[in-house]
Protein backbone atom coordinates (compact mmCIF):
# COMPACT_ATOMS: atom_id res chain seq x y z
CA UNK A 1 0.00 0.00 0.00
CA UNK A 2 2.81 2.37 0.92
CA UNK A 3 4.68 1.60 -2.30
CA UNK A 4 1.56 2.26 -4.39
CA UNK A 5 1.04 5.64 -2.73
CA UNK A 6 4.66 6.64 -3.41
CA UNK A 7 4.28 5.68 -7.08
CA UNK A 8 1.10 7.75 -7.40
CA UNK A 9 2.67 10.79 -5.75
CA UNK A 10 5.77 10.48 -7.92
CA UNK A 11 3.61 10.18 -11.01
CA UNK A 12 1.63 13.32 -10.07
CA UNK A 13 4.84 15.26 -9.43
CA UNK A 14 6.14 14.32 -12.88
CA UNK A 15 2.86 15.39 -14.47
CA UNK A 16 3.11 18.78 -12.77
CA UNK A 17 6.76 19.16 -13.85
CA UNK A 18 5.97 18.30 -17.46
CA UNK A 19 2.95 20.58 -17.46
CA UNK A 20 4.88 23.54 -16.10
CA UNK A 21 8.08 23.16 -18.10
CA UNK A 22 6.85 21.71 -21.37
CA UNK A 23 3.71 23.64 -22.13
CA UNK A 24 2.68 23.51 -25.74
CA UNK A 25 1.55 26.78 -27.23
CA UNK A 26 -1.48 26.43 -29.45
CA UNK A 27 -2.12 29.21 -31.96
CA UNK A 28 -5.55 30.24 -33.11
CA UNK A 29 -6.54 29.33 -36.63
CA UNK A 30 -6.56 32.05 -39.29
CA UNK A 31 -10.34 32.28 -39.13
CA UNK A 32 -10.22 33.09 -35.40
CA UNK A 33 -8.11 36.23 -35.86
CA UNK A 34 -9.86 39.61 -35.95
CA UNK A 35 -10.85 40.55 -39.47
CA UNK A 36 -12.13 43.68 -41.16
CA UNK A 37 -15.86 44.34 -41.04
CA UNK A 38 -15.90 45.27 -44.73
CA UNK A 39 -14.31 42.94 -47.28
CA UNK A 40 -13.28 43.50 -50.87
CA UNK A 41 -16.53 41.86 -52.00
CA UNK A 42 -18.57 44.21 -49.78
CA UNK A 43 -16.83 47.24 -51.27
CA UNK A 44 -17.32 46.00 -54.82
CA UNK A 45 -21.00 45.25 -54.28
CA UNK A 46 -21.83 48.49 -52.44
CA UNK A 47 -20.12 50.70 -54.99
CA UNK A 48 -22.07 52.58 -57.61
CA UNK A 49 -19.32 52.16 -60.21
CA UNK A 50 -16.53 49.59 -60.54
CA UNK A 51 -13.81 49.75 -63.19
CA UNK A 52 -10.55 48.04 -63.98
CA UNK A 53 -8.11 50.64 -65.26
CA UNK A 54 -4.52 51.35 -66.23
CA UNK A 55 -2.62 54.57 -65.71
CA UNK A 56 -2.17 56.80 -68.74
CA UNK A 57 1.42 57.03 -69.90
CA UNK A 58 2.91 60.36 -68.86
CA UNK A 59 -0.18 61.40 -66.88
CA UNK A 60 0.24 60.33 -63.24
CA UNK A 61 -2.95 59.45 -61.34
CA UNK A 62 -5.01 59.64 -64.52
CA UNK A 63 -6.42 56.33 -65.67
CA UNK A 64 -8.10 54.85 -68.68
CA UNK A 65 -10.84 52.37 -67.90
CA UNK A 66 -10.16 48.97 -69.43
CA UNK A 67 -13.36 47.33 -68.24
CA UNK A 68 -16.48 48.83 -66.65
CA UNK A 69 -18.54 46.54 -64.41
CA UNK A 70 -21.17 48.69 -62.81
CA UNK A 71 -22.80 51.82 -64.18
CA UNK A 72 -21.24 53.37 -67.23
CA UNK A 73 -18.87 56.28 -66.78
CA UNK A 74 -18.53 59.46 -68.81
CA UNK A 75 -15.67 58.76 -71.19
CA UNK A 76 -12.75 56.51 -70.37
CA UNK A 77 -10.84 58.92 -68.13
CA UNK A 78 -10.75 58.33 -64.41
CA UNK A 79 -8.76 60.32 -61.86
CA UNK A 80 -7.71 58.49 -58.71
CA UNK A 81 -4.84 58.27 -56.27
CA UNK A 82 -2.97 54.98 -55.98
CA UNK A 83 0.12 54.11 -53.99
CA UNK A 84 3.56 54.31 -55.62
CA UNK A 85 4.15 50.55 -55.34
CA UNK A 86 1.07 49.80 -57.44
CA UNK A 87 2.07 52.45 -59.98
CA UNK A 88 5.52 50.86 -60.37
CA UNK A 89 4.02 47.36 -60.67
CA UNK A 90 1.63 48.56 -63.39
CA UNK A 91 4.56 49.92 -65.41
CA UNK A 92 6.25 46.51 -65.41
CA UNK A 93 3.15 44.33 -65.87
CA UNK A 94 1.14 45.40 -68.91
CA UNK A 95 -1.68 42.90 -68.32
CA UNK A 96 -2.30 43.97 -64.72
CA UNK A 97 -4.85 46.62 -63.72
CA UNK A 98 -6.06 48.52 -60.71
CA UNK A 99 -9.63 48.21 -59.49
CA UNK A 100 -11.31 51.54 -58.78
CA UNK A 101 -14.73 52.16 -57.27
CA UNK A 102 -16.99 55.14 -56.79
CA UNK A 103 -19.74 55.39 -54.18
CA UNK A 104 -23.29 56.66 -54.74
CA UNK A 105 -23.85 60.42 -54.51
CA UNK A 106 -25.30 60.16 -50.99
CA UNK A 107 -22.11 58.53 -49.62
CA UNK A 108 -19.34 60.34 -47.75
CA UNK A 109 -17.16 60.32 -50.85
CA UNK A 110 -17.88 60.25 -54.57
CA UNK A 111 -14.35 60.33 -55.96
CA UNK A 112 -12.78 57.25 -57.47
CA UNK A 113 -11.07 55.09 -54.86
CA UNK A 114 -8.35 52.53 -55.44
CA UNK A 115 -9.29 49.24 -53.79
CA UNK A 116 -7.05 46.60 -55.36
CA UNK A 117 -4.17 45.82 -57.63
CA UNK A 118 -5.17 42.92 -59.89
CA UNK A 119 -2.99 40.54 -61.82
CA UNK A 120 -4.71 38.18 -64.29
CA UNK A 121 -5.78 35.68 -61.58
CA UNK A 122 -7.17 38.40 -59.34
CA UNK A 123 -9.05 39.96 -62.26
CA UNK A 124 -10.79 36.64 -62.90
CA UNK A 125 -11.63 36.41 -59.19
CA UNK A 126 -13.10 39.94 -59.11
CA UNK A 127 -15.16 39.25 -62.23
CA UNK A 128 -16.47 36.08 -60.56
CA UNK A 129 -17.45 38.02 -57.42
CA UNK A 130 -19.39 40.56 -59.48
CA UNK A 131 -21.00 37.84 -61.60
CA UNK A 132 -22.02 35.72 -58.58
CA UNK A 133 -23.28 38.65 -56.50
CA UNK A 134 -26.86 38.46 -57.77
CA UNK A 135 -27.07 34.90 -56.41
CA UNK A 136 -26.11 36.19 -52.97
CA UNK A 137 -29.36 38.06 -52.53
CA UNK A 138 -32.53 36.62 -51.07
CA UNK A 139 -33.10 33.24 -49.45
CA UNK A 140 -29.90 31.19 -48.99
CA UNK A 141 -27.87 34.04 -50.45
CA UNK A 142 -25.45 34.07 -47.54
CA UNK A 143 -24.94 30.32 -47.86
CA UNK A 144 -24.14 30.65 -51.57
CA UNK A 145 -21.71 33.49 -50.84
CA UNK A 146 -19.91 31.44 -48.18
CA UNK A 147 -19.81 28.43 -50.52
CA UNK A 148 -18.31 30.57 -53.30
CA UNK A 149 -15.50 31.83 -51.07
CA UNK A 150 -14.97 28.45 -49.38
CA UNK A 151 -13.92 27.09 -52.79
CA UNK A 152 -11.08 29.62 -52.82
CA UNK A 153 -9.62 29.01 -49.35
CA UNK A 154 -6.80 26.88 -50.77
CA UNK A 155 -6.19 29.03 -53.86
CA UNK A 156 -2.54 29.37 -54.86
CA UNK A 157 -2.90 33.17 -55.12
CA UNK A 158 -2.40 34.61 -51.61
CA UNK A 159 -4.67 37.61 -52.28
CA UNK A 160 -7.56 35.38 -53.33
CA UNK A 161 -6.92 33.06 -50.40
CA UNK A 162 -6.93 36.02 -47.99
CA UNK A 163 -10.27 37.29 -49.29
CA UNK A 164 -11.73 33.79 -49.00
CA UNK A 165 -10.58 33.54 -45.37
CA UNK A 166 -12.07 36.93 -44.55
CA UNK A 167 -15.43 35.98 -46.05
CA UNK A 168 -15.59 32.50 -44.54
CA UNK A 169 -14.43 33.92 -41.21
CA UNK A 170 -17.65 35.96 -41.04
CA UNK A 171 -19.82 32.87 -41.45
CA UNK A 172 -21.82 31.80 -38.41
CA UNK A 173 -20.42 28.71 -36.68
Amino acid sequence: MKFSMIVRITFLIWIVIFTVFFQITVEACVICFPYPKTTLADRLLKSESVVMAREKIGKPYSFTSIEVFKKSINGNDVKAYIDSTSRRKLKHNPKDVVVLVRQPKDADWQDWQYIAYANIEYQIFIRAILKQSSAWKGINGKDRRIAFFAEHITDSNPLIREQAYLEVGRAPY
